[in-house]
């Protein structure tokens, strides 16, 4: 028997057509006896134990609390700890209407406007201030690149992995550690997300996006995701 029903037992708190079965078993068991024993003893010294006056207590100092302080990824992660719910639900691919190469890796754009957080469509209407925050999905380990090119015309790379990620769990969504404050500049910006085997150097990426502007081609070994985000002075 189970030292919860034991104690049960010697605490009479069972039901009494259970505890004449727990007496009957115990009449047969000599190894459930010892342990009813073992109980009993053990809460008699318990019992037996001096009271300490509450004056002798001495309650301990409350630490103050310190602000942990995360290096590089700050920006993202507050904003990452948003989008947990939202990067779980993947839309299937059929409805992204992006490019999607082998593997059917691929990035995903969310939108925090107002404070309040948003998966992005491939057409997003934001203004000034809001964050954008970026997600990969890929099974197997990959090299992240994001780019962009404002309403001004300024090539831009908002993130180059100079190691490989993932695979993430299940294929799932997780963010990236980055996160973009939008400027004052409206019009449309361009954003392109790539997926590749091969590592992209930043540097190659930036002089190739200045080059072939909006009709930069996809790198060999890439899934291609595109988006199209319109800032205005007052977005809904």
């Amino acid at each position: 028997m189970s030292d919860y029903r034991l104690d049960a037992f010697r605490s009479t708190s069972l039901p009494a057509e259970e505890r004449t079965r727990v007496q009957e078993h115990l009449g047969g068991c000599a190894r459930c006896r010892g342990r009813l024993a073992e109980l009993e003893a053990e809460a008699l010294e318990f019992a037996e134990q001096p009271t300490v006056p509450k004056a002798d207590v001495h309650p301990i100092a409350k630490r103050p609390m310190r602000r942990r302080v995360w290096a590089g990824a700050a920006a993202a992660l507050a904003l990452a700890a948003g989008l947990f719910l939202f990067v779980r639900s993947r839309r299937p691919p059929e409805e992204d209407g992006g490019v999607r190469l082998k593997g059917n890796a691929h990035i995903e754009l969310f939108v925090e406007h107002r404070g309040r957080v948003r998966r992005s469509s491939m057409a997003e209407t934001v203004e000034p201030g809001d964050k954008l925050q970026f997600a990969v999905a890929t099974r197997e380990p990959a090299y992240v690149a994001v780019l962009s090119i404002d309403g001004a015309g300024t090539a831009s790379v908002y993130f180059a992995a100079s190691s490989p990620l993932g695979p993430t769990i299940n294929g799932e969504d997780e963010p990236l550690p980055v996160s973009i404050v939008l400027d004052d500049v409206l019009g449309a910006e361009h954003v392109w997300g790539f997926v590749c085997k091969e590592r992209q150097p930043e540097a190659d990426l930036l002089a190739r996006l200045k080059k072939e502007g909006a009709a930069i081609a996809t790198p060999p070994d890439c899934s291609r995701t595109e988006f199209l985000v319109t800032k205005v002075a007052h977005a809904p």
